[in-house]
């Protein structure tokens, strides 16, 4: 009877990855789609402070290292770099410009990402 059980909990667990996977999958490709009547605005705008707040503890945790992340090309510099050492990005400028460019590498191992991208293609981590 264990033996069941265990296979149980397995399918279960496997059924669970798989509606996260599709989740994920929906998410990217509808996030921007109004023609939903606003079916999925409120889980969508909830997953969206999720990654904000996923990338504020990022960009904590790499501050108390002394460290930053390059909007650019997504390398880690210290905080105190004028320019990446890797790419040649200029820091300093305006942070809505350095915000809306952050979103198209991928923060792990800066790989330009598409618009809508939830893993990296190259890392293949979520993002």
């Amino acid at each position: 009877m264990e033996i069941n059980n265990v296979a149980k909990q397995e399918l279960e667990n496997k059924l669970n990855k798989l509606y996260t996977e599709l989740g994920e999958v929906f998410y990217r490709d509808n996030k921007g789609n109004t023609g939903f009547n606003n079916k999925y605005s409120e889980q969508f705008s909830k997953i969206s402070s999720v990654f904000d707040e996923l990338n504020s503890m990022d960009a904590k945790e790499l501050e108390a290292k002394g460290l930053k992340r390059c909007p650019d090309c997504g390398k880690e510099v210290t905080l105190e770099s004028l320019f990446c050492n890797m790419c040649g990005h200029k820091f300093g400028q305006e942070p809505e410009a350095q915000e809306e460019k952050k979103q198209n590498v991928c923060p792990h191992c800066g790989a330009p990402l598409e618009e809508d991208s939830m893993f990296c293609s190259t890392c293949g981590k979520h993002i």
